[in-house]
């Protein structure tokens, strides 16, 4: 048996998916097609349980219509850490029924990400995983700049 989303979705009796599904669908709706940035800390990410939960919450977001961009801080120890702590992620969402991308913004990748790049990813299918410089400060500068959804208003948490 599979350990991805559908796996948890058979333990919650049927009667009770069709009344959480019915009465969520507005809200779902109104989100579909919606840029969500989420900023993750790594020192929480680093915890492979905490991980794995992550990457079982992120897959049903995604999968009902949310695009998602997925920012994880660099305040870890090495730059090593960063790129394990980046591929864990994406492995943990990909064994899930979604599909990952790892991206910095270290390596010249925010003049890549404003260029567009999130937008394909997500035309794609892909959610993208993005190593943030120093608390995603940048990042979120860089959302309001060029980001944009046009599609509809921009939310933010």
């Amino acid at each position: 048996m599979s350990d991805g989303p559908a796996s948890h979705l058979a333990r919650i009796p049927p009667a009770l998916q069709a009344q959480v599904l019915h009465e969520a669908l507005p809200y779902v709706q109104s989100v579909q097609r919606k840029v969500f940035v989420v900023q993750c800390d790594g020192h929480w990410l680093s915890d492979a349980a905490l991980r794995t939960d992550f990457g079982r919450d992120v897959a049903p977001l995604h999968l009902v219509g949310l695009r998602l961009v997925l920012a994880h801080g660099d305040r870890l120890d090495t730059p090593i850490q960063l790129v394990q702590l980046q591929r864990d992620l994406v492995g943990v969402i990909n064994q899930q029924d979604c599909r990952a991308v790892g991206l910095t913004c270290v390596d010249g990748g925010e003049g890549a990400l404003a260029g567009g790049l999130i937008q394909r990813l997500h035309a794609g299918g892909f959610i993208p995983v993005v190593q943030a410089p120093a608390d995603g400060a940048r990042l979120r500068r860089r959302w309001r700049t060029g980001w944009r959804d046009t599609s509809g208003p921009r939310r933010s948490f």
